[in-house]
């Protein structure tokens, strides 16, 4: 439970439920401190949106968002933006980096997770028009200490701008990268990154 009733003091105190949810506060704190700065540059040289969202048992969930100014046409997916893991590039990036039976537990479809494997293998996922038309979308898994995907970072745009966003899949991939190692092996406060 999130509080424990001391049955001696009759006191109450944080629960392992409370305590478990703290932690993964903080690690999102982490990832969207570690991912900002990335997200801006890449903000910058693509001249579109960039997303990072989390897991929230089977949605994705945008955490934070950086987008460039004087865009006349924009994609409108403000932090706290839900959309099931399935659809879409932001969601299915983090269900690529999953064993096959957990994806399946999540409601990939066997077409679904054949795609997934092919997104696992070249390092981003894809989506165009599905979960708004005229909307596409490449982003990238950030993998935490237990090789496990604990967010993804991505770029959602008009396709009437960003014709082939698979163009952008390196770039992405190279920023999730980046964003992993350094939730890995975290800068020593004073000390260089490590």
């Amino acid at each position: 439970g999130f509080a424990v009733r001391d049955s001696d003091t009759r006191k109450f105190h944080l629960g392992v439920s409370l305590i478990e949810l703290g932690i993964r506060a903080t690690r999102q704190l982490d990832v969207r401190r570690y991912a900002l700065p990335g997200m801006r540059s890449l903000m910058e040289q693509a001249h579109e949106a960039v997303c990072l969202a989390v897991q929230d048992r089977r949605d994705v969930v945008v955490v934070d968002r950086v987008e460039p100014r004087g865009l006349s046409v924009r994609v409108h997916y403000p932090v706290g933006t839900r959309h099931p893991l399935t659809s879409g590039a932001l969601g299915r990036a983090l269900l690529a980096q999953l064993e096959p039976e957990a994806r399946r537990d999540l409601g990939a479809s066997p077409e679904l997770s054949a795609e997934l494997e092919t997104s696992r293998s070249r390092g981003y996922a894809l989506s165009i028009d599905e979960i708004d038309r005229g909307v596409v979308g490449v982003a990238a898994s950030i993998v935490g200490r237990r090789g496990k995907p604990v967010a993804s970072i991505g770029i959602v745009a008009p396709s009437l701008r960003l014709r082939d966003p698979a163009k952008l899949g390196p770039r992405v991939r190279a920023l999730a990268m980046a964003v992993s190692r350094r939730l890995v092996h975290p800068p020593v406060p004073g000390g260089e990154p490590g």
